[in-house]
């Protein structure tokens, strides 16, 4: 999946350093997204949290269905603006953050920033009933795995978190709807056996659908 695929790529980055020149590697893989954003061609002297996150998505295969940026506050002002790449959620919808769950972003600035400000962006990678964990490229000059509490405080410095529409979930989300409404309307019956739904079809059962879903 897609998810697994993000946050796995993440953990492999664990632990690489700017100071040593190995981010290298994260702004090259960002650098491969044709067209970059912008047309900026970033550099190792760039701020570089949303580089990695979309460097990530970029080697999950994603760069072409997600927000890519190399700027956090884009990137968050893209989900904002487009419901279709995910849903963004505040401290006002979710006053506990127990929504949040591996392969979300999470974003830092205050809250009462305008829409889109953000000054640094993670990838979510484990949530326990008692901690947040995320992995976060240019923290602490590194890609560094780091951990917030369940508290009164969890909220602090976090702007907002997205939980994004992966194109895989999304499409099977489709498919099951999909395939409700097909049983529903009886345009799709089984036999005693129920459904085959991976079943070719053929021309006469597809006439036999057509011709219920333009006669009903």
């Amino acid at each position: 999946m897609y998810r697994d695929d993000f946050v796995n790529n993440a953990y492999e980055f664990i632990g690489t350093k700017e100071k040593s020149g190995g981010h290298q590697t994260i702004v090259d893989i960002y650098n491969t997204i044709n067209p970059l954003p912008r047309g900026y061609k970033v550099t190792t002297l760039d701020p570089w949290c949303s580089i990695f996150v979309s460097a990530m998505l970029a080697m999950s295969g994603l760069a072409y269905s997600l927000p890519v940026e190399c700027s956090c506050t884009k990137m968050l002002t893209m989900y904002e603006t487009n419901p279709k790449f995910g849903t963004v959620v505040t401290e006002k919808t979710d006053p506990t953050m127990t929504m949040i769950s591996h392969g979300d972003l999470i974003f830092y600035g205050p809250k009462a920033s305008p829409v889109g400000e953000s000054s640094h962006v993670g990838i979510v990678c484990d949530v326990t009933n008692t901690r947040i964990r995320t992995i976060e490229g240019n923290w602490r000059n590194s890609v560094y795995l780091r951990r917030r509490e369940y508290d009164d405080k969890v909220w602090d410095g976090v702007r907002a978190y997205v939980k994004i529409k992966f194109p895989d979930e999304v499409w099977q989300g489709e498919l099951a709807a999909a395939k409700d409404w097909a049983v529903t309307e009886e345009l799709i019956k089984g036999d005693e056996n129920g459904i085959n739904w991976k079943e070719p079809i053929t021309l006469e059962r597809l006439a036999v659908i057509l011709h219920r879903l333009c006669t009903t």
